[in-house]
């Protein structure tokens, strides 16, 4: 699978290279996205994940902590994250999965949810860029607290319980508004394969042919109009799949098009068509 188990999420005992570049793809200062982050409805269970973890650090550690200490203190935050975004990606995929299926049945195709779905979502589940993409949120996130700490420990006056607690739940808060935002550029991906899916189960023997479509304005890409040339008569699968790869390679060279679910870039508004 692609997915770390929380055993395997480590956190480094000294800051990385990769670390550096995890925190700088995650802003948790900027203040644009501390204001889309704040008031929301939580995706995940973050916030009180934080806040308890926090609790107990502020009641064992009247002193400061060592490094030591501190580090295997986030370790174990950094597992708890990863655990929660697990939990509440899994359920994410999943609904939107069903959706994308029961829309597909208005269409006319075959909307019986069986174990191909179930395989479907698994893999789905286990994307490997998703969760590159967590690992590196969960980095910055505990590079974040890790800052957030030392710096309690540091200041003349000693430590502001009250400051520190409201502090980690900006960065749950933002590490939440991150962790939405990261599924739902999954959301193409889940409807195609769920589309997919509900095609097969009409035609098993996969004789159909496809055609790309979807809307044709200023958003368009030009990504988006070559594969729709290229496929305007209809193609076998393979070759339709082929061609998407083609062409995204030629735009989006670290794109990768999952032949289970292929979406040609982030955000594509375009989908498939069975002849």
């Amino acid at each position: 699978g692609g997915s770390p188990s929380d055993e395997e999420v480590k956190e480094p005992k000294e800051p990385k290279e990769e670390d550096e570049k995890a925190e700088k793809s995650y802003s948790f200062v900027d203040s644009g996205v501390v204001q889309k982050a704040s008031g929301r409805s939580g995706f995940t269970g973050l916030s009180l994940l934080l806040k308890e973890e926090i609790d107990n650090f502020l009641k064992k550690y009247k002193r400061r902590p060592t490094q030591k200490e501190l580090t295997e203190r986030l370790d174990k935050i950094n597992r708890g994250m990863t655990l929660e975004l697990r939990q509440a990606t899994n359920k994410f995929i999943r609904e939107h999965y069903q959706k994308a299926l029961s829309e597909a049945s208005t269409s006319g195709l075959g909307a019986t949810f069986g174990m191909v779905d179930e395989e479907a979502i698994k893999l789905l589940q286990e994307s490997k860029p998703l969760w590159k993409a967590y690992n590196n949120l969960t980095l910055a996130a505990s590079q974040r607290i890790n800052d957030i700490i030392t710096r309690a420990y540091q200041t003349p006056n000693g430590m502001n319980p009250s400051e520190i607690i409201n502090a980690i739940k900006e960065v749950a808060d933002i590490a939440d508004y991150h962790a939405e935002t990261i599924a739902r550029t999954e959301t193409s991906k889940v409807s195609s394969a769920a589309r997919r899916n509900s095609y097969l189960k009409g035609d098993p023997e996969d004789n159909r042919l496809y055609k790309h479509i979807g809307p044709e304005d200023s958003r368009t890409t030009d990504l988006s109009k070559r594969i729709k040339a290229r496929t305007e008569k209809g193609v076998p699968w393979t070759e339709y799949v082929e061609i998407m790869k083609e062409e995204s390679s030629k735009d989006f060279p670290e794109w990768t098009v999952d032949p289970r679910a292929p979406v040609s870039h982030y955000q594509s508004r375009h989908t498939f068509l069975a002849l």
